[in-house]
């Protein structure tokens, strides 16, 4: 948490300024040591992508896997009333969504079962601060995704998403280190 501050307190004092989602002006600069890259995917597998989901926010992550139950939106409402796995400041506000209390960043799960994907999406302006935060709430929901397609206590077929496979490329495309 320290290291956030930090962090943040450093790019307020060089003037570094937020970015959009999407964007391929972002500045690397704050891509790099913020890891908060959100950008674009080509070939349309699970990644991060600019632009709008379903639900009319800039998408966080796509990930596809190869199937998907739909007792996962239950499961994961039930993670989100219990205050989101790792993500400090991130509690669950109704239906899939989830605000983080101290910038005001708002969360969003999509599900589409037929499709077998999850999207995570943001309707919250760009900002700095809120998207460390998004990203590190990106991170607790892909861990906890991980966890369930990689489970040991069901055969693959009737594990609630899987391959774990679509965890990591959507990991992979957010750019946002562990460490933080």
């Amino acid at each position: 948490m320290m290291l956030r501050n930090l962090l943040w307190l450093c790019f307020m004092v060089a003037g570094v300024p937020a970015f959009q989602f999407g964007s391929s002006r972002a500045s690397g600069l704050v891509q790099a040591h913020a890891g908060v890259g959100f950008g674009k995917a080509t070939d349309g597998a699970a990644g991060g992508v600019g632009g709008d989901g379903d639900s009319g926010g800039a998408v966080v992550f796509t990930a596809e896997f190869g199937h998907v139950k739909q007792s996962l939106s239950t499961l994961l409402k039930f993670w989100l009333m219990g205050g989101c796995g790792d993500a400090d400041g991130w509690n669950g506000t109704g239906e899939l969504e989830a605000q983080h209390a101290p910038t005001g960043t708002l969360a969003s799960i999509e599900i589409d079962v037929g499709a077998g994907t999850l999207k995570l999406t943001s309707k919250s302006a760009p900002s700095l601060v809120g998207n460390l935060q998004l990203g590190l709430y990106a991170q607790a929901l892909l861990d906890e995704l991980d966890d369930l397609a990689k489970t040991d206590e069901a055969e693959p077929k009737d594990r609630l998403c899987y391959p774990p496979e679509a965890v990591a490329t959507a990991r992979e495309s957010l750019g946002v280190r562990r460490e933080l």
